[in-house]
């Protein structure tokens, strides 16, 4: 924009006094000549005939020369980004905070799925007990229509050693993520994660192939905290904090696959796997699909928690009477 050389103009208008002294700490911080003034205490100090007192009708107003109107215009332009962004993450925060789930809750309904597993445990001890033979993954079952080994799979375990290696984990994934999301999603994401990791494995071992244990599924509670830190980093300003995020969801995808097979040991490992060796298959498909319900549970927050676990809870003991 050109302007009449030597003459002092207004580049902007306010009526709130913490703007108008935050335009005047930020061009005094670099040193540039400015103004701000309260028209209820004097007058613009227009050149005659530069401008009308009522083209600027707000009580502060911001002064500068005209040769310094463009660098003053893009430092406020910018001031006012940052502050518009700075709002955005404290909203965001503040609805994080606002939907977080009661400690006690959360820590109720995680206590309760780690229970029910070492309660199935204590009752049906073994690979090859009566009831695992009824629930445990069965390609050969499962290609034949027992659907519901696919969801009785993930509450059996094989020895207290392959129980305790997973409550272990679910115990604090659980808790973390039925805090932020709520219980239902927790449950959830740990039913479908364990059921949709266990379609991957049969799917990609074929038959003969069994397998007990709820390693899916605790991948998946842990890819459901990676997914909603993810989707919250994409809604704040501050691109520290995003690439934060995504470094945590890294970490965490390769904490999954650290301590498991590679894909060439997947290939050729036994048919018939030990109930000790960690099935990738279920691992990573397990994570991706708790990623995703860890984002759209972010994204809609708490208002179809209790819904979900009934959902979650439905589905398990359908699976269980379909078995009996």
């Amino acid at each position: 924009m050109a302007y009449p050389p030597d003459a002092l103009i207004v580049i902007a208008g306010t009526d709130n006094g913490a703007e108008a002294q935050s335009w005047n700490l930020t061009l005094s911080a670099i040193s540039l000549p400015h103004r701000v003034v309260d028209r209820r205490e004097e007058l613009l100090p227009f050149s005659e005939g530069a401008a009308a007192h009522d083209e600027w009708p707000e009580r502060f107003c911001l002064v500068v020369s005209s040769e310094d109107a463009d660098r003053a215009l893009a430092v406020i332009d910018a001031q006012s980004e940052e502050e518009l962004a700075r709002k955005k993450d404290v909203q965001a925060m503040a609805s994080e905070a606002q939907h977080r789930t009661r400690p006690g809750i959360a820590a109720l309904g995680t206590l309760a799925l780690n229970a029910l597993l070492i309660l199935v445990f204590l009752r049906t001890p073994g690979f090859r007990s009566d009831v695992s033979l009824k629930l445990r993954v069965d390609a050969e079952r499962i290609f034949a229509g027992e659907w519901w080994r696919i969801f009785g799979g993930p509450l059996l375990h094989g020895d207290l050693g392959h129980l305790m290696s997973n409550v272990s984990f679910l115990l604090p994934l659980g808790y973390f993520c039925a805090v932020r999301l709520g219980v239902g999603h927790f449950v959830f994401g740990f039913v479908t994660s364990a059921a949709l990791g266990n379609v991957a494995s049969v799917l990609w071992h074929g038959a003969p192939f069994f397998q007990v244990g709820a390693s899916g599924g605790v991948f998946g509670v842990l890819g459901v905290l990676v997914g909603a830190a993810i989707y919250a980093a994409s809604q704040r300003s501050d691109p520290r904090y995003r690439r934060r995020a995504v470094l945590g969801a890294a970490l965490a995808y390769l904490g999954l696959t650290a301590f498991g097979a590679t894909i060439e040991e997947l290939r050729t490992m036994p048919r018939l796997l030990p109930v000790s060796t960690p099935d990738m298959a279920a691992h990573v498909f397990g994570f991706l699909a708790g990623v995703l319900v860890g984002v759209v549970g972010e994204r809609t927050k708490t208002r179809r928690d209790a819904w979900l676990f009934v959902v979650a809870a439905a589905v398990v003991m359908g699976a269980l009477w379909a078995a009996r």
